[in-house]
């Protein structure tokens, strides 16, 4: 008996292979208009079902589970995507129609979660989902830098609008270039160029005053015998506290001199990191795998690493590669790439990757972001209550040093009875070897136009501290 053909039929939970995301909203944002309802609600669902296809791994536009829905809302959303409130408001309830759209067309995939009971999950979850993406503790510093740019009503994707996000940006008081990486937003009401949230000023720790100058006043225990007798620590001159071992005290009057945007981006793409940033971008190409840590795997790590010029010993992680770690966390930081469950790829929303060759004023930005992000990740607290840094506040002023003229000179030898001196060496070695820094002749320098992104990076380095 011959065997009968399977139906080819499309029924209820059959989805045409041809279907495609941007064909499937259009066809949702026609069905609201002929409903009534603005059709240009619809444009969110595209976005949505393409995180889920490129991060979630879950291609299908008309899959909808309530596991990867969560993930989606609550995670990868809020990093990816910036929604003002009002598209905050209309997001659960568009998501809701775009459901019953797909079951009265019959494209409710039998895979997904019975529509009733995701659109029940959506009700009760709504709080935690408009809480998440309006938090911009999820969002990379890129993320909350662009998002602050729309607020101002800038066009982002305009080339001479970015440029001018990064001139009003750079042109902000310190309190508020660290509030706009943390929040989004100026601290307050304050305006740009006004003074900043008020109380205790984030630089205290590491020495600096409320506009971000070095102070050092707080550096040194006032129980040691070097502390000058008597004397107030507001009131203490730099030379008085400096440590001998980093040179001559830093000039706090010291300006990085204006440069052109070409002359900038010149500037940043001469560092290794930017270099090492850029062939690692271009490698990962459309995506690669990578393991359960978010890491890639060991074959593709040893390519990476050849590629990248390194010389380790032979690895079984990439964690164990400091030097591409630290270029890793910070291309994820700075919001450069999407790591997913199982493939990592280059970032294509928010402010993407400009690579070498590409538009001076995005190449400013995204070089800046990525050195600001590999410093903040060196010198932060990480989740496990340790740091790659040995000594972050002597660091951090070394590093404010080398952004200086002549920059810092620090050699292996000579420091062997003073442990900080050493470990502030080990410390500026790392840098060096990532990337992050210049160094000739035990002298290592910090591109100068970095220095306004150093009082961010100890911002950052502050509350890493707070949240313990």
């Amino acid at each position: 008996m011959p065997k009968s053909r399977k139906s080819r039929r499309r029924g209820p939970g059959r989805t045409p292979r041809q279907v495609t995301i941007p064909r499937l909203v259009e066809e949702f944002a026609a069905s609201r208009e002929a409903a009534g309802q603005d059709g240009d609600d619809a444009w969110v669902l595209q976005p949505l079902a393409e995180l889920k296809r490129d991060l979630l791994d879950s291609p299908d536009p008309t899959v909808w589970r309530s596991d990867e829905l969560a993930e989606l809302l609550l995670d990868v959303v809020p990093r990816k995507i910036h929604l003002d409130a009002d598209d905050r408001d209309l997001l659960v309830p568009t998501l809701a129609d775009f459901f019953a759209f797909l079951e009265a067309g019959g494209r409710w995939s039998a895979r997904s979660t019975p529509r009733a009971e995701l659109v029940a999950d959506l009700a009760q979850h709504e709080p935690a989902i408009r809480a998440a993406l309006a938090d911009p503790g999820r969002r990379s510093m890129g993320g909350n830098i662009i998002d602050f740019a729309l607020s101002q009503g800038l066009d982002v994707s305009d080339d001479a609008s970015l440029g001018k996000v990064m001139e009003m940006f750079n042109a902000l008081s310190y309190e508020e270039r660290a509030a706009v990486t943390e929040t989004g937003r100026l601290p307050g009401a304050a305006a740009p160029g006004g003074t900043g949230a008020g109380g205790d000023h984030a630089g205290a720790a590491f020495g600096l005053a409320p506009d971000g100058r070095p102070r050092l006043s707080v550096v040194p225990d006032l129980d040691e015998p070097d502390w000058p007798e008597g004397e107030d620590p507001d009131d203490v001159e730099l030379a008085d506290i400096w440590p001998g071992f980093l040179g001559d005290p830093l000039d706090p009057d010291y300006e990085p001199p204006a440069l052109s945007a070409s002359e900038q981006a010149a500037a940043l793409a001469g560092t290794e990191l930017v270099r090492r940033a850029d062939l690692l971008l271009d490698w990962l190409g459309t995506g690669k795998k990578v393991t359960s840590t978010g890491a890639l795997r060991q074959a593709d790590t040893a390519e990476v690493v050849r590629l990248l010029g390194l010389d380790p010993p032979p690895v079984r992680s990439m964690w164990d590669v400091p030097e591409l770690t630290l270029l890793w966390a910070a291309l994820i930081t700075g919001g450069f790439v999407d790591v997913g469950r199982t493939t990592v790829r280059p970032a294509t929303e928010a402010a993407p990757w400009e690579p070498h060759g590409g538009l001076a004023d995005r190449r400013v930005e995204a070089g800046t972001v990525l050195l600001t992000a590999a410093l903040t990740a060196f010198l932060a607290l990480q989740e496990d209550g340790t740091t790659m840094a040995h000594m972050a506040p002597m660091t951090f002023l070394a590093l404010t040093k080398a952004t200086q003229p002549g920059g810092v000179h620090l050699a292996p030898d000579g420091h062997d009875d003073d442990v900080l001196a050493l470990l502030v060496h080990a410390d500026l070695v790392a840098l060096a070897a990532a990337g992050v820094l210049s160094v000739s002749d035990d002298r290592y320098t910090l591109v100068p136009q970095l220095l306004p992104m150093l009082d961010v990076v100890m911002h950052q380095v502050l509350e890493s501290l707070a949240a313990r």
